[in-house]
């Protein structure tokens, strides 16, 4: 069974990277171009001997015997992957950007929140999920034999802060599995969500803008499995992630 951890948020406020305070307020203003969000995957497997990658363009997917992964920027960014059997393997990181956008005099930080959904599942293989925001580690999870004092799941908000208005902001993804023996497998997950802090002054005259490749739309509660993966059914169906479910945002977003 996989482990749900309680929700958990971090703070990057005092961290140079993510929050430089300066004394002159500053006009909120959005990156006038942001950077195309970009990546890699690649899978194998040994039985039969194959390899597939891609970095151009989104969706982003490797597909062989026994071992897929995609990438998805749209309807909104996520990474899933499944590997089964001795051997198989598959990995895939993508970063995105993101910038604010307002027409309001800005001294203070901004407070951004990324609700996050990481799921790791593995036996007889390992698979690990990390988060990054502006270069920072934001959470990490993990399965299998070498992760023995590590969480396999996180579901909940990260949160870090900012008053670099005209600078754009990075989201990193990645996920790497691989499994051992004929019947060891490995499945992960990455699904962020960013929204800007109701604490935020002023948060209701600030958007949020993005690469103009990248999405972030909450989907509805039931998303059928991007049409891109039609052979993931299997394998990522059985662990739950068939049907891509964000109950606990849905809810999050109707609140708010």
């Amino acid at each position: 069974m996989r482990t749900k951890l309680t929700a958990k948020r971090i703070i990057f406020a005092s961290t140079a990277a993510v929050a430089i305070v300066v004394a002159a307020p500053a006009w909120a203003s959005a990156v006038d171009v942001l950077p195309d969000g970009s990546g890699f995957v690649g899978a194998c497997s040994t039985n039969p001997s194959q390899c597939s990658s891609a970095s151009t363009g989104t969706p982003l997917v490797a597909d062989v015997a026994n071992a897929q992964i995609g990438v998805f920027a749209t309807p909104d960014v996520n990474i899933m992957g499944n590997v089964s059997g001795n051997g198989s393997t598959a990995n895939g990181h993508f970063t995105y950007y993101f910038g604010v956008d307002g027409n309001v005099q800005y001294p203070y930080l901004v407070t951004v929140d990324i609700q996050t959904d990481l799921q790791t599942l593995a036996s007889g293989g390992s698979a690990n999920a990390y988060i990054y925001g502006d270069s920072n580690l934001l959470e990490h999870v993990c399965s299998g034999s070498s992760c023995s004092t590590q969480s396999s799941a996180f579901d909940g908000t990260l949160q870090f802060q900012f008053d670099a208005l005209n600078e754009p902001h990075s989201i990193y993804l990645d996920l790497e599995l691989s499994s051992s023996g004929s019947a060891g497998f490995a499945n992960g997950s990455i699904d962020p969500f960013i929204t800007i802090d109701p604490i935020t002054p002023d948060a209701a005259d600030l958007s949020l803008v993005f690469s103009p490749n990248v999405a972030n739309a909450l989907p509805p509660s039931a998303t059928p499995l991007p049409a891109a993966l039609p052979l993931f059914a299997g394998g990522l169906g059985a662990i739950g992630l068939l049907g891509w479910r964000r109950k606990r945002k849905t809810a999050d977003l109707v609140a708010a």
